[in-house]
């Protein structure tokens, strides 16, 4: 694997990489060694060595002993701050992406599903203003803080 790979050949040299390279590798890593016959996970790593890791990521930089790779949390955090900085969102949009950044930093990916389930679907149209002619420009959010 070292040898194919191009992002784990620089690492091991000590070289810099860019959060694009380790996002990627961290979902390479998730697809190859996550496969029915390996089933490497964070859960698995903790069982066989007992050692805690959040991803893929951290367990490569254990492995490696490289202290410098940052972990996915930690990348995605910055993707987002780096995102938001670069645009003028209100506070409704900003709390939004906050939403998305802990449902990617958690799940490590989005698909429709994830929409679906908490913490996304509360922000869903209300009944209300669903339907409404004189709303349908702009529709009420409904936000995780209104929530009892």
């Amino acid at each position: 694997m070292l040898a194919a790979n191009p992002t784990l050949r620089a690492l091991a040299r000590g070289e810099e990489v860019g959060e694009g390279e380790l996002i990627e590798l961290e979902r390479q890593l998730e697809q190859e060694l996550g496969a029915p016959d390996l089933q490497l996970s964070p859960g698995t790593i903790h069982r066989a060595y007992a050692l805690r890791v959040g991803c893929l990521l951290e367990f490569l930089r254990h492995v490696l002993e490289v202290g410098d790779i940052p972990d996915y949390v930690e990348i995605v955090r910055r993707q987002f701050e780096a995102f938001i900085a670069g645009h003028a969102f209100n506070a409704d949009q900003i709390l939004f992406l906050r939403t998305l950044q802990s449902v990617l930093a958690q799940r490590h990916r989005l698909t429709w599903a994830s929409c679906t389930n908490r913490p996304l679907p509360l922000w869903a149209p209300t009944p209300s203003t669903a339907g409404s002619p004189r709303t349908s420009r702009k529709r009420s959010w409904r936000s995780p803080r209104s929530l009892p």
